[in-house]
């Protein structure tokens, strides 16, 4: 073994030793920082406005008849619109107001709106 060459390990040694150091104050500084950022998200996400919309058991029941006259079903639609727009997913207003899903859904594609006419997409077929 060449002994001469002892003081170059030993620099090269001492060398990536203090990177290795300064990698390792970083990578705790990095993650310190992600984690305090996930916990922030996590905050936030927590503040998402809950299922605030107060019905009460009248108006439901009253929304809830088998009519299909157009005043009923648009106040029904806006509670349902009200109710999706505060994160209820389509599942839990349709378990909700004991209808199907597609019900909600069809609302939802009409952007919650009864008449046809206020809405581009939808296509009035006359006999």
């Amino acid at each position: 073994m060449n002994f001469n060459a002892i003081p170059a390990l030993t620099y090269r040694l001492e060398v990536l030793e203090k990177k290795y150091a300064a990698l390792e104050t970083y990578s705790k500084a990095s993650i310190e920082n992600l984690m305090s950022e996930i916990s922030v998200l996590k905050l936030t996400k927590s503040n998402k406005p809950t299922h605030n919309v107060v019905i009460t058991k009248q108006q439901k029941r009253r929304l809830q008849n088998n009519k299909r006259n157009a005043t009923d079903t648009t106040q029904r639609w806006t509670a349902w619109k009200e109710q999706f727009q505060t994160g209820m997913t389509i599942s839990q207003i349709a378990n909700e107001w004991g209808c199907t899903r597609k019900a909600v859904w069809y609302a939802r594609q009409r952007n919650f709106v009864k008449n046809a006419s206020s809405c581009p997409d939808v296509v009035k077929y006359s006999n």
